[in-house]
């Protein structure tokens, strides 16, 4: 056995042993928890580590709301664009293989890419969302029919290079899936194996994250919570619906492979995160660089003043995509994760102030 696969090894039953031996917080604060996702109109499932022990764990709302099925703490949830959390790590091991470098241009890996600029962004670009490359939302028609119909992976990347640059790369950042599609490109290119098949070789199966995986057409995703958007949200796109909410899972899900189209359950996320502190998943150098503030990957990277504790540094992942809304927080030096899986498009503003309020509750 590597050394590679003993340190996943020992993460995991590090992991597994903890969830045995779960601290406690008090009883107060579980009600306080409990009430502030209650009082949040949370539907979904939300997970709290400390000092890598979960200490709340909970499900709220309905996984089916059509015949009533309640989210649970074994719902899985569409985590949208916190897959990129995933889809940065296997550019970022790829790289400490020498199988290919970031600072490199994309048209190096992906050499029949049909814009000029090809030459110019580099996969540094992409990964920092620096390329200029528009948002899917921006290709004509998107919103008319093209986010569902079906593409092949060739045709599709010939949509997103027909869009111009917004601006030259390295100039300023525009947050963009289309740049994470465009990785996962490359990594099918350079690895010879489908996007999915690599993240299972690489994450998921060293980290037994057994209830996490890729969208793949036509598969049926046990214990999968449903979708839905409300009608008064700012993108629900319900034309001539009655009630509160509407159907979310109506988008191509193959055309946000790497930048969106995973999902997963509260507990593999809590594996995850805790993967990403541990010593077997990349190296220290690379950690430093996604989680540097200044390089604005996938992770949100600030400092915050919470509970009278100045200068807090906090890490916050999240994703929304058609009713699937995900966020991943961590607050490192007081070692609290907090995860939440939601599936009716809670918007980020109410996300984050949830996340901060549970904060808050944590440290009293």
């Amino acid at each position: 056995m590597n050394f590679t696969k003993l340190a996943f090894l020992l993460v995991v039953g590090t992991f597994m042993s903890v969830l045995v031996k779960a601290e406690k917080i008090g009883i107060k604060q579980h009600q306080q928890i409990h009430q502030t996702f209650v009082d949040s109109d949370f539907s979904g499932t939300a997970i709290i580590t400390q000092n890598g022990s979960p200490v709340f764990h909970q499900g709220y709302g309905m996984a089916v709301k059509e015949w009533q099925i309640a989210n649970s703490t074994n719902t899985k949830f569409r985590i949208a664009s916190l897959s990129k959390t995933f889809t940065e790590v296997v550019i970022m091991k790829l790289a400490e293989e020498g199988q290919l470098n970031i600072d490199e241009p994309l048209k190096r890996y992906l050499p029949d890419y049909p814009a000029n600029y090809g030459n110019e962004v580099t996969l540094l670009h992409l990964l920092t969302h620096r390329s200029g490359i528009p948002r899917l939302f921006n290709i004509p028609g998107w919103t008319n029919g093209k986010s569902v119909s079906p593409h092949t992976k060739e045709s599709f990347i010939s949509m997103i290079a027909d869009m111009p640059l917004a601006f030259n790369a390295g100039l300023k950042r525009q947050y963009s899936s289309a740049n994470y599609y465009l990785l996962g490109a490359v990594i099918e290119q350079v690895t010879g194996q489908s996007f999915g098949q690599v993240l299972q070789d690489k994450i998921l199966k060293p980290l037994n994250m057994k209830n996490t995986d890729v969208y793949r057409p036509g598969q049926l995703v046990l214990g999968l919570a449903s979708q839905y958007k409300s009608i008064a949200g700012k993108y629900s796109f319900c034309p001539d619906v009655e009630g509160e909410f509407c159907s979310g899972d109506n988008v191509n899900l193959a055309l946000f492979m790497a930048s969106g189209s995973m999902h997963s359950t509260t507990e593999d996320l809590t594996l995850w995160a805790q993967a990403l502190d541990g010593k077997g998943l990349l190296r220290e150098s690379s950690k430093t660089f996604l989680f540097n503030p200044n390089t604005k990957a996938s992770w949100n990277v600030q400092t915050v003043a919470l509970s009278n504790k100045p200068n807090l540094k906090l890490l916050v992942a999240d994703g929304g995509l058609e009713g699937s809304s995900s966020m991943l927080v961590k607050l490192p030096e007081e070692q609290i994760t907090i995860v939440m899986l939601n599936n009716t498009g809670m918007e980020y503003q109410n996300k984050a102030e949830l996340g901060l309020k549970i904060l808050g509750i944590m440290l009293e």
